[in-house]
């Protein structure tokens, strides 16, 4: 904790001294009872969907100029909010996934105007007291922040930053916008009524949808959420998963897994590719070795083969019943983050006959189960469900909508209308 406070004190510009008195003060004024309730409420008023439609009302009329357009989702008859935008020719179907890198080049940032700086440490200091009282794992490992999108190609861009920088950053707008759906009991009209007070950072950072596509101006943190269809007769079984209590994001919210932050595991130019972040996850949080994190000993990008049979398959048996597909890129309007939706399809229906009971997920998984692809009701409520983060539905929807034009026989038809706004 030590080490976060320090490097956190450096990135909103105190010292260690003054960071640790400002949370002190706040954890005073505020107990820790009050904060659990606070964060009680935030569940109840800011739940994945409120948070979509807060985004989607913010960004109406002339704040929703610019390139970007809000990625919608009909489930039969039933409207799914989601806090997704991007650029239409940002999607491609099945791109292989090894292919996909982001090419890293130098990118100076800016730093905020001192206004915004004072915001961003008065909420980073709420925000990391809160954190403390519910007891979330913080750390600091670099990861590839966002610079640019290529829409011919899908080519991506980046630089290295790390993960305290995106959090205690812009991407503190997320934790803002909850606190004010929080304070006005989901009223969304009040909400937008009030952004200017309310939603200062939002104002600062993303005042419109052409600021939000101007991510390369800022930090923009951001990973993959990765759908894995375990072959099954008939059909294909995808682990679902309840974040647990301790993340720093998504507490006791459903979501696809493995869902990071892209990152490096040892430091290696190979590991731009979100291939190896999502192999390295699909480690760490299906067979619960967190061996995996940053601080690993070992030399090589790849060690982990060596000491998982079942992930050591997936990468050996690429193209000869394992697909790794890559859906694409699209930007969250709640945080500002980039989301790659991924798919590995594993054809091979011995695979989890074989190593099913070496199933076993990590600490940032509070439990999780099984979607059914042939079943068309599991399908609609596990996309409608409210407690879907909002990331995961773009995850999800596009890799049904994949599977299904590849595997008819193995998908139930999943009802679902994608389209732009």
């Amino acid at each position: 904790m030590i080490e976060v406070l320090s490097l956190l004190a450096a990135i909103l510009g105190v010292t260690v001294q003054d960071l640790t008195a400002k949370v002190k003060k706040y954890r005073q004024q505020w107990s820790d009872k009050r904060i659990l309730e606070r964060e009680a409420a935030a569940r109840a008023f800011a739940s994945p969907n409120a948070l979509a439609q807060a985004v989607a009302a913010y960004y109406s009329g002339s704040r929703g100029e610019g390139p970007l357009r809000r990625y919608c989702l009909n489930v039969g008859e039933q409207e799914v909010p989601t806090s997704v935008y991007c650029q239409p020719e940002w999607l491609r179907q099945c791109s292989d996934l090894s292919a996909v890198s982001v090419s890293l080049r130098s990118h100076p940032i800016s730093p905020p105007p001192i206004a915004t700086s004072r915001r961003l440490l008065a909420y980073g200091v709420e925000r990391l007291a809160r954190m403390q009282v519910l007891g979330a794992v913080l750390y600091d490992d670099p990861l590839y922040a966002l610079s640019s999108i290529d829409p011919s190609t899908g080519a991506l861009t980046g630089s290295e930053a790390s993960f305290l920088q995106a959090r205690f950053g812009a991407a503190l707008v997320g934790d803002e916008l909850s606190d004010a759906l929080t304070a006005k009991q989901g009223d969304l009209a009040e909400v937008v009524r009030e952004a200017d007070s309310l939603l200062p950072l939002r104002k600062a950072f993303y005042p419109s949808l052409a600021e939000l596509a101007n991510y390369g101006s800022r930090i923009t943190g951001g990973g993959i959420g990765v759908v894995v269809a375990l072959a099954v007769p008939n059909g294909f079984r995808i682990p679902i998963q309840v974040r647990s209590d301790k993340v720093a994001d998504g507490a006791r919210l459903r979501a696809v897994v493995p869902k990071a932050y892209h990152q490096a595991g040892v430091g290696q130019e190979i590991e731009v590719y979100p291939y190896w972040t999502a192999l390295r996850e699909l480690f760490e949080e299906c067979f619960n070795n967190d061996e995996a994190a940053r601080d690993s000993r070992h030399l090589l990008h790849d060690w982990y083969l060596n000491e998982n049979e079942a992930v050591a398959h997936v990468h050996k048996n690429r193209g000869q019943g394992v697909q790794t597909w890559f859906h694409g890129v699209a930007l969250n309007g709640v945080n500002g983050n980039y989301e790659l939706a991924i798919t590995i399809v594993i054809e091979d229906e011995s695979f989890l006959p074989n190593f099913g009971n070496k199933f076993m997920h990590n600490w940032e998984i509070k439990n999780w189960d099984l979607l059914e692809t042939r079943d068309q009701n599991a399908i609609s409520r596990a996309l409608t469900d409210p407690t879907l983060v909002n990331e995961s539905r773009f995850h999800l929807a596009e890799s049904l909508l994949a599977l299904r034009a590849r595997f008819p026989e193995r998908v139930a038809e999943p009802l679902i209308n994608r389209f732009f706004q």
